[in-house]
């Protein structure tokens, strides 16, 4: 289940939505791939993106970069999941 939230400082339109608080302006990073997985009670996922240097003689080499490590527990997990889930159905519309 998606759960609606509201950051702090927003209008209170919602009395049962949590209000998220955002002290060290958490970094917004852009991911494309997923590189590596650790299945378990607390699972680990490293998310990465794609650098391509262009080479000398011509043609390109592409590097894997890590873009972010999440660890989480299975409550966590299904809760992604579901979201997930819920943007690609509405990114299809």
């Amino acid at each position: 289940m998606v759960q609606e939230v509201r950051f702090r400082g927003a209008p209170k339109n919602d009395t049962d939505a949590p209000e998220i608080f955002d002290p060290q302006n958490a970094p917004i990073v852009f991911v494309d791939t997923v590189l590596a997985v650790s299945p378990g009670p607390v699972s680990n996922l490293v998310l990465g993106t794609w650098h391509q240097e262009p080479l000398p003689g011509g043609g390109v080499e592409t590097q894997h970069v890590i873009a972010a490590r999440l660890r989480f527990d299975i409550r966590f997990a299904r809760q992604l999941r579901d979201t997930l889930d819920a943007m690609i159905a509405a990114a299809e519309q």
